[in-house]
């Protein structure tokens, strides 16, 4: 896989701009994201290799990041999509082995931290 740290986390101006510049309803959307970032259905799909679980659960989170403007998770789950993707059509069940559970739920963990910090700033 690519390196993702080349992405920013987020992209506020960007985010900011989809909400028409409200701070606090971008906070909102951000906090909102926070407490439900799909990872435990993530893990719970890498658990029992379930590829189609897994793929449907990268597409949310994918969307979630895009309209968020989170830039590195939107790309980390977009390319982990399109991978179980390919998987799924070939049917190829090692494709969990390829991919480390832990890398992809510390992605989304990284970026609920930072989602975190930057709810301060915008209050």
């Amino acid at each position: 896989m690519d390196d993702f740290n080349q992405f920013p986390i987020i992209s506020l101006d960007e985010g900011l701009a989809r909400v028409g510049n409200r701070k606090p309803l971008f906070a909102r959307l951000l906090g909102t994201f926070m407490t439900n970032p799909r990872d435990d259905e993530l893990l719970k799909a890498f658990e029992s290799g379930d590829i189609e679980a897994a793929v449907m659960t990268l597409h949310t989170i994918k969307g979630v990041a895009a309209n968020l403007s989170l830039t590195r998770l939107k790309k980390y789950a977009e390319a982990l999509e399109i991978m179980f993707k390919k998987a799924r059509d070939e049917n190829d069940t090692g494709v969990f082995g390829r991919v480390a559970a832990e890398d992809a739920i510390r992605m989304i963990r990284e970026t609920v931290n930072e989602a975190a910090g930057i709810i301060d700033t915008l209050k």
